[in-house]
C-alpha cells in the first residue's frame, strides 16, 4: 500500500500518543517501532537507537508534522484531528500528502519545490543535479541579498525536506548506494504538482 508508513506511524501513535524525550525526541523503543515501517529504513546499516542518530525516522517523523499529521505540544507525539481522520483510510492519507507535499511558504521555497519535484520524478536516480537547479532559480531571478546566486546547498535542503515524505511513499525501490522513487511516490508528485502548481494562461 503506497501510503503504509505513514497509517504506521499514525496507529503507533494512537489515541494516547507518545510521551517524548526530555529533549523532545522519539524514545529509542519508539524510533525501532517506527523504523519498521519505513521503506527509506530498509538499507540502514547502523544501530536504531536515539531518534537524532536515525536520520530517516527523524525527517520522516518531521515530514508527517509539516503535513499536519501528528504534532509535537508539551512534551508529547499526538495525532491532529487529519491525523485521526487519515489514520484507517489510504485514500484521505493520500489526498493529505497531495495537497500538503509540496511548500506553500516562502516563495523561494514554493519555486524550489516544484522544480525539485519534477526533477525528483524523471530523473531515474535520486542523484539529481543540485547545481543544476540552483543555476535555473538563479536565471528565474531568485537570489541571495546583496544578489549573489542561489547555491546548491539551498536546493539541498529543499530537496531533503520532500524525500523525508516521497522516499517513504509506495515500496523501497533504492539500493543500499542509490536511493529511488517507488512509482507510487512518482505518482505523488504528479498528483502535487497538478494540484498545488498553479497554471497561467
Amino acid at each position: 500500500m503506497a501510503v503504509s508508513a505513514y497509517q504506521h506511524l499514525l496507529e503507533h501513535v494512537g489515541d494516547d500518543g507518545l510521551t517524548l524525550t526530555g529533549a523532545n525526541y522519539l524514545k529509542p523503543s519508539d524510533v525501532r517501532v517506527i523504523a519498521d515501517g519505513l521503506p527509506s529504513m530498509a538499507e540502514w546499516i547502523f544501530p536504531i537507537t536515539r531518534e537524532v542518530n536515525v536520520l530517516p525516522v527523524h525527517g520522516f517523523r518531521v515530514s508527517a508534522e509539516r503535513l499536519g499529521l501528528v504534532r509535537r505540544r508539551q512534551g508529547s507525539l499526538s495525532l491532529t484531528r487529519a491525523g485521526r481522520d487519515a489514520r484507517s483510510d489510504p485514500r484521505l492519507l493520500w489526498d493529505r500528502l497531495r495537497q500538503r507535499l509540496l511548500p506553500t511558504t516562502p516563495a523561494f521555497d514554493v519555486a524550489a519545490g516544484a522544480i525539485v519535484a519534477l526533477h525528483l520524478a524523471t530523473t531515474p536516480r535520486f542523484a539529481i543535479d543540485s547545481q543544476d537547479i540552483s543555476h535555473i532559480l538563479t536565471a528565474l531571478g531568485w537570489a541571495h541579498a546583496g544578489g549573489r546566486p542561489v547555491l546548491a546547498s539551498d536546493v539541498i535542503a529543499v530537496r531533503n525536506t520532500l524525500w523525508d515524505c516521497v522516499g517513504n511513499v509506495g515500496p523501497w525501490a533504492g539500493t543500499r548506494w542509490e536511493r529511488r522513487l517507488s512509482q507510487d511516490a512518482v505518482s505523488l508528485i504528479r498528483d502535487a504538482l497538478v494540484t498545488q502548481v498553479p497554471l497561467e494562461g
